[in-house]
């Protein structure tokens, strides 16, 4: 039977009524909780960029339909510093996340700080995961943006629980399309909701080209959210996907519920074109150099150059551009405009 994957129009509806309705058409009320709740973000980047992270507003209309079915449950939302920089703290006060949840009392949680416990797993990739301790205590949902990833083809439902992931997830950028699904089939999310309000094409999910798309998808099977997802870009379904529909994480075959389905023509991720991920791959193929930047302490000076690339380099010659141009839309500033004053 077909995994129902529901599908908004932002500029029909509005921001607000679109997560609303994704919520309610994706059963999201059906949905039995046992334990507090964590909401996983992607909050990769302390510069504000939209198209990058979650958008905030998604994240403060989905906070304010969860307070009325649950208005007393304990609530967390969090991600984990990315490999190459400690950027989380800041994060969350350059995109506002802070006081959303202080709003909505759901208590910020840096994953990268927590304790981390050992836990089983008898797969491909892991026979082991370290996890936080907090994602073994609490529910999952997950709140990811919508972005092309040189490495996995697309980033959404199932890539936004690599941040889970605190110790040295980088090391496993080769088994990717196997690691993921594994990582999902032991924290189990139980819901996602995808902000598609202002994507990425190209050469994400960091250095891509921004895309205005206003859509908003939900759905329980995270396995079709993402294969609705790679059907809207139009793009060939990745590798990860097979792996967890073949795992019983979930299935491939959707229905959409909802607004009529649409696409968008997206640019398609090219790994030889990212300039970090290319690097990484070519050292990562040697030996030598696999040993020395990526088992040894020189791993830092590595990252010290990858977020120097990032947050000066692609944003001088780039990333400053787009920025200007989103908030020039006036689509943006429809969803931004209260986070601007």
């Amino acid at each position: 039977m077909a995994s129902k994957v529901a599908f908004f129009n932002v500029k029909k509806h509005g921001l607000k009524k679109s997560v609303y309705l994704a919520m309610r058409t994706a059963g999201f009320d059906k949905i039995v909780f046992d334990k507090p709740l964590f909401i996983k973000i992607n909050a990769m980047s302390d510069q504000f960029i939209p198209g990058v992270c979650t958008n905030p507003l998604v994240l403060n209309h989905f906070l304010e339909c969860l307070r009325k079915l649950y208005p007393k449950k304990k609530v967390y939302a969090g991600d984990a510093n990315v490999a190459t920089l400690k950027q989380f703290d800041q994060a969350i006060k350059t995109w506002g996340y802070d006081k959303i949840c202080k709003k909505h009392g759901v208590e910020l949680v840096n994953l990268s700080y927590q304790k981390n416990v050992e836990v089983p797993y008898k797969g491909k990739v892991f026979k082991k995961i370290l996890v936080p301790e907090i994602l073994t205590k609490t529910d999952l949902i997950t709140l990811p943006i919508m972005k092309t990833h040189c490495i996995t083809g697309l980033t959404a439902s199932l890539k936004n629980q690599w941040g889970c992931l605190t110790t040295v997830r980088q090391q496993y950028h080769t088994v990717a399309h196997q690691a993921i699904p594994e990582i999902n089939d032991l924290l189990k999310p139980k819901f996602s909701l995808v902000d598609g309000t202002i994507s990425m094409e190209g050469n994400g999910p960091r250095n891509g080209k921004l895309k205005i798309t206003n859509v908003i998808l939900a759905g329980r099977d995270l396995v079709a959210v993402d294969t609705a997802i790679s059907d809207f870009m139009r793009l060939k379904k990745p590798e990860k996907l097979f792996n967890a529909q073949r795992i019983g994480l979930g299935s491939m075959d959707y229905k959409i519920v909802g607004d009529k389905f649409f696409r968008k023509k997206f640019e398609k991720p090219v790994l030889e074109n990212h300039v970090v991920f290319k690097t990484e791959f070519f050292f990562r193929n040697l030996p030598i150099t696999k040993w020395l930047f990526f088992k040894t302490p020189l791993f830092k000076f590595f990252s010290t150059i990858v977020s120097y690339y990032n947050k000066t380099i692609w944003w001088i010659t780039d990333g400053k551009k787009q920025k200007e141009q989103i908030m020039n839309h006036p689509d943006f500033k429809k969803h931004y405009s209260k986070l601007l004053h």
